[in-house]
């Protein structure tokens, strides 16, 4: 084979892992179940399900909960995308190995204690009500979409 047919192949093969690790979603549910995230292979959002819970009047216990799904949901990234990349860019190993390890980096595997106290056990400081003398153009059925 000549060395332009091998290059042709080998940027095959990385077109392919590019497509596929922008195909990644990895999906984690909270200890209790209430709640399941998936992220893509950026680590976004891309859904959220909850289901009814007590958690409906615990708004702080509510936000740490899914952080911490996010978290542990973000952290099977780096394993999806070693996955991917053994398979089409097999023999890259130090190509692989460099982009495990950022991904490795950026979304470390989760190691959270839920019951350790931290930040997100604190209770949320007290808000003023905003005061408006004028209405908003975004003032929809006496509030605005981003004010209480």
């Amino acid at each position: 084979m000549s060395e332009l047919a091998r290059e042709d192949v080998r940027a095959e093969r990385y077109t392919d892992a590019q497509h596929r690790i922008a195909q990644v979603r990895c999906a984690e549910s909270s200890r209790d179940g209430s709640l399941r995230v998936t992220v893509d292979s950026a680590g976004a959002l891309t859904d959220l399900r909850i289901a009814d819970s007590p958690y409906v009047s615990n708004g702080q216990r509510l936000a740490a909960e899914i952080l911490a799904t996010i978290r542990r949901a973000q952290s099977h990234i780096p394993e999806r995308i070693a996955e991917i990349l053994r398979t089409t860019v097999g023999d890259e190993t130090e190509l692989t190995n460099t982009v495990v390890s950022t991904f490795s980096e950026r979304y470390p595997a989760s190691e959270e204690d839920p019951s350790a106290p931290d930040a997100t056990n604190q209770p949320a400081p007290r808000r003023r009500a905003a005061q408006h003398d004028e209405p908003d153009d975004d003032d929809y059925f006496g509030g605005g979409v981003l004010r209480p």
